[in-house]
């Protein structure tokens, strides 16, 4: 949550475009980073482009009316989540990975240069995590979005990420390319229990290190 800016640092520093999120005040770093936590939210009535368009709250004026960039950012955050056309519905009659498509529309709909995501595949079925990995992906590269997560969806993570820290059970944390993590064994030490190996010969990495921003 440090990266966040919602607890102190305990060393060190985080920067954001080269500046320290420690001298950034709040309302401009809402504008640089956005937050998509697992807590189930109950936005009552609104629909989901109601809710999406509260991603702009960080740029608007003290009239707080959407000026049509606004809207214009809106209507892209659906389309760039594949939500377009749920824009209409209430968001408490979603399925759960429609939600997950919701959240990650307000977003984006905030304009960040930083999108932190805490375990977003959890609720979603197989197809429905791939789809959405690829969805993070994908607007990693064409946004120059950086785009951080935890997760446990160990192979979809290795096909798509950048860096990865790798976080063992004696807490110690490795940060290093997929590629690197898997060949060096630190997965396989974090991960293998009773029969199930991870064999780094078996797994597919779908991009080369500078076309990833996840």
């Amino acid at each position: 949550m440090r990266l966040c800016g919602l607890q102190p640092a305990l060393r060190g520093r985080v920067l954001i475009d080269g500046q320290d999120i420690a001298t950034i005040k709040p309302a401009d770093l809402a504008t640089r980073i956005s937050v998509v936590l697992t807590e189930s939210i109950d936005p009552g009535l609104l629909t989901v482009r109601e809710l999406v368009a509260l991603g702009r709250t960080p740029h608007l004026p003290a009239s707080a009316r959407l000026s049509p960039e606004d809207r214009a950012a809106v209507d892209w955050a659906l389309d760039a989540v594949g939500a377009s056309e749920l824009a209409s519905r209430q968001f408490g009659e979603l399925s759960d990975g429609q939600r997950q498509r919701g959240l990650t529309a307000r977003a984006l709909a905030q304009d960040p240069s930083l999108l932190v995501l805490d375990e977003p595949t959890s609720f979603l079925d197989v197809p429905s995590r791939v789809e959405f990995v690829d969805v993070l992906g994908r607007l990693a590269r064409e946004q120059n979005l950086a785009v951080v997560m935890s997760t446990h969806e160990l192979e979809l993570a290795l096909r798509v990420s950048d860096r990865m820290w790798l976080l063992a059970a004696d807490r110690t944390l490795t940060c290093d390319s997929p590629s690197a993590l898997a060949e060096s064994g630190r997965i396989g030490a974090a991960f293998d229990r009773g029969r199930m190996r991870f064999d780094p010969r078996t797994v597919v990495f779908d991009l080369e290190p500078e076309d990833r921003r996840v």
